[in-house]
C-alpha cells in the first residue's frame, strides 16, 4: 500500500509540474501577443498622425480657396478617425458593424452623409 501511495504521489508531482509548466508558458505568451499587437497599434496610429499632419502642412501652400482647404482637411481628419475607430474596435474583439457610431471615438459622426452611413452599417463579410 505504501509503495501504491509512493507511485502514485510521484505521478501526482510530475503531473502539476507539467501542468503548472504549460499554464505559465501559455499565459507568458498569450501576454506578449496581446502585448504585440498594442504595440502595433499604437505605430499604426503614430504612422497615421504622421501622415495626417504632412498632408495638412501640404495644403497650406495650395492655390485652392481656403474653405475648400478647411474642408477637405475636415473630411480627412474624420476619415483618420473612423479608420482609428475601426482598429481599436478590432483590438478589442468587437464588431464594428454592430456598433452604432455614437459608440465609436470618431469625430463628429453626425456629419457623415447617408451612403457612408449605410456603408459603415453593412457587413463586408455577407
Amino acid at each position: 500500500l505504501e509503495e501504491f501511495a509512493a507511485v502514485h504521489s510521484q505521478a501526482f508531482n510530475c503531473f502539476t509540474g507539467m501542468l503548472s509548466f504549460l499554464i505559465v508558458f501559455r499565459t507568458s505568451f498569450a501576454h506578449k501577443r496581446s502585448d504585440l499587437g498594442y504595440d502595433i497599434l499604437i505605430s499604426i496610429r503614430a504612422n497615421a498622425l504622421d501622415s495626417a499632419s504632412s498632408i495638412m502642412a501640404f495644403t497650406q501652400g495650395s492655390s485652392v480657396p481656403h474653405e475648400e482647404v478647411s474642408a477637405c482637411m475636415r473630411r480627412f481628419a474624420i476619415l483618420i478617425s473612423c479608420m482609428q475607430a475601426k482598429a481599436i474596435t478590432e483590438m478589442r474583439g468587437q464588431n464594428l458593424i454592430r456598433l452604432s457610431l455614437s459608440e465609436l471615438q470618431i469625430l463628429c459622426p453626425d456629419e457623415f452623409d447617408d451612403e457612408t452611413r449605410r456603408i459603415l452599417s453593412t457587413d463586408p463579410s455577407s
